[in-house]
């Protein structure tokens, strides 16, 4: 049994993990930082360029990566295969964010092994709960 103070060390450590953002929209980078932010994360960090992401993977200990699936240097599909690829076990759980609502987008990215895919608008109590949940399995 769970006590309040585990559940509460438990999620302090959740709100202690590093994530990453990468979206080419700079206005939906500073809109997930402050949501992230105000939903209690303290460590989010944002990219428009998806060829930087390697940089931040070896240089950040990222717990989670929120990628934007359209982008015009490289969709985000392209760039989990690429990612997945070069730091296999050790990517981070992976959810993806997209205003494309074709079940086409979400199967690929689920078959690739994202954690979620999830279509905007969205509910953010939704959003939160979804990145409380992967990063709580991953916090262990």
């Amino acid at each position: 049994m769970n006590t309040n103070s585990e559940k509460s060390a438990a999620n302090e450590q959740i709100f202690d993990r590093h994530i990453l953002v990468v979206d080419d929209i700079p206005t939906n980078l500073k809109l997930s930082k402050a949501f992230l932010n105000g939903g209690g994360y303290q460590h989010v960090y944002l990219e428009s360029d998806p060829a930087r992401v390697s940089e931040w993977m070896n240089s950040v200990d990222i717990n989670l990566l929120i990628l934007d699936l359209s982008m015009p240097q490289k969709d985000g599909l392209k760039l989990y295969a690429e990612l997945k690829e070069e730091f296999g076990k050790r990517l981070p759980p992976v959810i993806f964010l997209t205003a494309l609502h074709d079940n086409m987008w979400r199967e690929q990215a689920m078959a690739l092994g994202a954690q979620a895919f999830i279509t905007k608008p969205f509910d953010q109590l939704q959003m939160l709960e979804c990145i409380s949940e992967i990063l709580g399995q991953t916090s262990s």
